[in-house]
């Protein structure tokens, strides 16, 4: 490349025909990075890193130098250079530009962690989140994020189709050892015929032991390193609860469907592996995109993890259960740190969409936090339901913004298929949040939202607008939770009225979405009878027991 030919020689001066408004695209790679670049996001946000250093060179017309830096590229096997003006880029060609690249996909989902276990949202005793600051710092935090369960089952499957977890048959843990009806397509599935690599690593509990086509190698993730069932061991890489079988047992973690013999802590090895996958898929081809489902078991029970860690937090003064919780977000924050600083490493977390959440509320007796809203884990009052939610991609979202309108975990997967430039299956359930958290729309994404753990009238829930009408075990009443998010007084006898419109919206709609529990299918039955039977005399299938809360053995 001359720089005495062309538009390096001048790179201030438009050099193309009229229909061409700009000076060098440099492949889909380096049209990003400039346009990213050129909107000085890093240093209104105080950070002087390379965009200030490259922001500079600009300035001072050494255009060589900055070529130079990002001169190896690969345009979809075509390698094209074109002139686009280096300063004052118009927004629309900004905007092609850093479209024309797909984004990296991470989702990073908690298990049982409360909406006041994350320091960014409003909470009442110490918590030290420093990386999920980050995000919250670099994207937008969602104030009223719902999961579409109480527990992990429902709202795994909710996430992973982008519906109502009930249209497959799924409303509690129990349906977690049958998972999904045959043919049900779910988020891997979709992001590989986008030509994205697939990986989950982490808890899975939606199926596999009784129908092996709901095993993740087999729901569309090219990598997998996952346990089947909703609890293990932090430290013994097989052992966990078996509900199929019915107790604490031989419970292997599969590493490309092969049993692991030997783990670190499961916190810190969960983000190794997700770092090994990014290293990996990067090292493979550069310019595929991938999808990372990341499934922490943290800070589900067993209370589990290392003594250094846990010692952090004596001088707090908290009771048992929580020191050792607040000392396992702190270990959940240090694995998140590691993807994050993984992908600032290979220069393309700008361009990756990370979405953190919880499955669902924390659980109260784990002194897990869900302040100030009533209830936990298991139930539909706030704080079973209320879940801490993140979403941070650099090149196409604000930084820093709170979102205050009501969305569902079944929104997930649609914003990052929308984010990935894929059209929407019309069955979702879930909407597309990319124009709500740019303010490109104003009204809320949904008008009702509805709840259910149970074919029968006695567990489920309805919010319609400001109003929640909640039956559960633990608590149920009308509320406006608006004016009162604590859900303290029940309005029912002073509004009758709405009391009976949102009975008749949660009637019409359970009548549409309501199936038969897929734990009543014959053939799982069956199956799970049979597995039972043949493993009964199994040495390897005898009752163990977890670790203690540093490793050792109890």
């Amino acid at each position: 490349m001359q720089k005495e030919s062309g538009c390096l020689k001048n790179a201030f001066v438009p050099c193309w025909s009229s229909n061409v408004t700009g000076a060098l695209l440099v492949g889909n790679k380096i049209a990003s990075w400039i346009a990213v670049r050129l909107t000085g996001r890093d240093a209104k946000r105080g950070r002087f890193g390379p965009c200030h250093q490259d922001l500079k060179l600009i300035e001072e017309r050494n255009v060589d130098m900055i070529f130079h830096r990002y001169r190896a590229f690969n345009a979809s096997g075509t390698k094209l250079l074109v002139c686009v003006l280096l300063l004052g880029l118009p927004q629309t060609v900004r905007s092609q530009a850093i479209a024309s690249s797909p984004p990296n996909i991470v989702i990073i989902l908690a298990d049982d962690q409360g909406i006041a276990d994350v320091a960014s949202n409003p909470h009442a005793t110490p918590i030290y989140t420093p990386n999920l600051d980050r995000l919250a710092e670099d994207g937008i935090r969602f104030s009223e994020a719902y999961a579409n369960g109480s527990m992990c089952t429902p709202s795994r499957a909710a996430l992973l189709t982008g519906r109502y977890q009930h249209r497959f048959g799924i409303y509690t843990v129990n349906e977690g050892w049958v998972g999904f009806p045959k043919g049900t397509k779910i988020a891997p599935q979709y992001f590989k015929e986008l030509g994205y690599t697939t990986a989950i690593i982490g808890k899975w509990h939606l199926g596999g032991e009784v129908w092996s086509f709901n095993r993740p190698e087999n729901k569309g993730f090219d990598r997998h390193w996952y346990w089947l069932n909703s609890t293990h061991d932090y430290w013994k890489p097989d052992v966990g609860n078996d509900p199929v079988r019915g107790l604490i047992t031989y419970a292997p973690i599969f590493d490309q469907g092969r049993p692991v013999d030997r783990m670190q802590y499961l916190t810190r090895e969960i983000g190794s592996q997700s770092v090994r996958f990014i290293e990996e898929s990067i090292a493979q081809d550069k310019d595929k995109p991938f999808f990372l489902y990341v499934a922490h078991h943290c800070p589900h029970v067993p209370l589990h993890v290392p003594k250094e860690t846990w010692e952090k937090y004596e001088s707090l003064g908290l009771g048992a259960n929580a020191q050792t919780t607040r000392a396992m977000y702190d270990e959940l924050d240090a694995s998140v740190g590691m993807i994050i600083d993984k992908l600032e490493a290979l220069g393309i977390r700008e361009n990756t969409l990370i979405i953190y959440s919880s499955d669902n509320g924390g659980g109260v007796t784990e002194a897990q936090l869900n302040w100030p809203f009533r209830g936990g884990k298991f139930d539909f009052l706030e704080g079973g339901i209320r879940i801490p939610t993140i979403v941070s991609w650099p090149d196409r979202l604000p930084a820093g913004r709170v979102y205050r309108e009501p969305m569902m975990h079944m929104d997930l997967l649609p914003t990052a298929l929308a984010a990935a430039a894929s059209g929407l299956d019309p069955q979702f359930d879930g909407v597309n949040l990319l124009p709500y958290m740019r303010g490109e729309r104003t009204d809320p994404p949904h008008e009702t939202l509805y709840w259910c753990e149970s074919t029968s009238q006695d567990d489920w829930a309805i919010r319609d607008g400001d109003w929640v009408l909640v039956y559960t075990v633990i608590g149920q009443g009308l509320f406006n939770v608006r004016e009162d998010p604590e859900q303290i007084n029940d309005l029912r006898s002073l509004r009758p009225d709405k009391l009976r419109e949102l009975k008749e919206k949660y009637a019409a709609w359970a009548r549409q979405t309501l199936r038969q529990p897929i734990t009543e299918d014959p053939d799982a039955k069956e199956r799970r009878d049979r597995i039972r039977a043949e493993s009964q005399d199994d040495p390897l299938y005898r009752t163990r027991s977890f670790s203690g809360t540093f490793g050792g053995e109890r």
